[in-house]
């Protein structure tokens, strides 16, 4: 039986902003070492990317011009997958937050990125996708498929 390393997490940040991508590509290597970053320019490169590589956790520019965050929502839904995404957008003002977390973005963030604020909200989303890695895992213990 292959063991697998139900600890380790692939992120994907999709933001059209090259700065934005750049200083999250330079922060979440050397804050999260031992989980894979996904970094695509677009929500079509996003697409590809989480076709290919199912990332556990979204990091999402919410005002793309090529196409939009929902897109990618949008996807992870299709492929049954639990949304566990944080947001980033210029202005969230609270109509569009709910907007937002009806897409399934379940934290937004004010662009400038506060980090601690960052790192905080994918600590709480790393959690959450440990425990649900960990019922899996006890399920097909207890149910093995044939």
């Amino acid at each position: 039986m292959e063991q697998i390393d139900i600890c380790k997490m692939t992120l994907l940040c999709v933001d059209d902003d090259p700065h934005t991508r750049k200083m999250i590509a330079g922060f979440l290597p050397t804050t999260y070492p031992h989980h894979d970053l996904l970094v695509a320019a677009n929500a079509v490169d996003a697409l590809e990317c989480i076709r290919k590589y199912n990332p556990d956790i979204f990091i999402v520019g919410l005002d793309m011009s090529v196409l939009d965050h929902t897109v990618i929502t949008q996807e992870i839904k299709m492929l049954g997958k639990e949304n566990h995404s944080v947001g980033m957008s210029k202005c969230i003002d609270g109509d569009s937050k709910k907007k937002h977390h009806q897409t399934g973005i379940r934290f937004h963030l004010e662009k400038p990125v506060n980090f601690l604020e960052l790192f905080t909200r994918l600590d709480e989303i790393m959690e959450s996708v440990l425990v649900t890695k960990l019922e899996t895992a006890r399920t097909s213990i207890h149910n093995p498929t044939p």
